[in-house]
C-alpha cells in the first residue's frame, strides 16, 4: 500500500516529494513532509472546487472553467491571500 493511499488523500505523495526535492536540493527532507504537503495542497483544491461549485450553481452553469476558478479566488480572501504569497514566492525566483 503507498503513502497517499495509507494517508486516505488523492494528491500524489511521489509528485509532493519531487518538488520538495527540486526546491531544497541541499536539505533533507523527513519522510512525513511530503504526505504532508500532498495533503495541504488536496486541502486548498477541495476548498477551490467547493467554492467554485457553489459560485457555478449561483450562475445556473454546470462546468468548471477558469474564468469560474479565477472568479472564485477573486471573491475569497483565503484563496486571494494564497494565491498572492505564491506570486510573491514566484517573483522572488525570478
Amino acid at each position: 500500500v503507498g503513502r497517499r493511499k495509507r494517508a486516505g488523500i488523492f494528491v500524489p505523495v511521489s509528485g509532493a516529494e519531487k518538488v520538495l526535492r527540486k526546491i531544497n536540493t541541499d536539505k533533507n527532507i523527513s519522510s512525513l513532509a511530503p504526505i504532508h504537503l500532498a495533503a495541504v495542497v488536496e486541502g486548498f483544491v477541495r476548498k477551490l472546487i467547493t467554492d467554485t461549485t457553489e459560485h457555478m450553481v449561483s450562475k445556473k452553469k454546470k462546468t468548471i472553467t477558469p474564468t469560474f476558478l479565477d472568479s472564485t479566488i477573486d471573491n475569497s480572501a483565503q484563496l486571494t491571500a494564497i494565491f498572492a504569497s505564491l506570486r510573491t514566492v514566484e517573483e522572488a525566483e525570478e
